[in-house]
């Protein structure tokens, strides 16, 4: 069974998912919507050396781009906003 958040990317088919919700309680929430295991997810939680992480064939998602990053107010005090940027758009070029 497909959870609300599969069917709205069925449904809506995106080319990019940025998931900007950084790693620890959100990779729980994460792993629930896509049900598949925390302990699979966690080796892709961003951190302060890969602070972008390309998790679409984690989630199983085909011809979608799934980016995992922190949240831009995080990533703009850790002085990372502008990496972010790019590594984001250099993923989905």
């Amino acid at each position: 069974k497909l959870s609300i958040l599969q069917r709205e990317i069925e449904l809506l088919k995106p080319k990019v998912i940025v998931f900007v919700v950084g790693n620890g309680k959100y990779t729980t929430s994460l792993a629930s919507a896509f049900s598949i295991s925390e302990e699979e997810l966690k080796q892709y939680e961003p951190n302060s050396q890969e602070f972008v992480s390309e998790i679409s064939n984690v989630l199983g998602l085909e011809n979608t781009i799934a980016l995992w990053t922190y949240h831009p107010a995080f990533l703009q005090r850790s002085g990372k906003y502008r990496e972010a940027i790019s590594k984001i758009q250099s993923a989905i070029v």
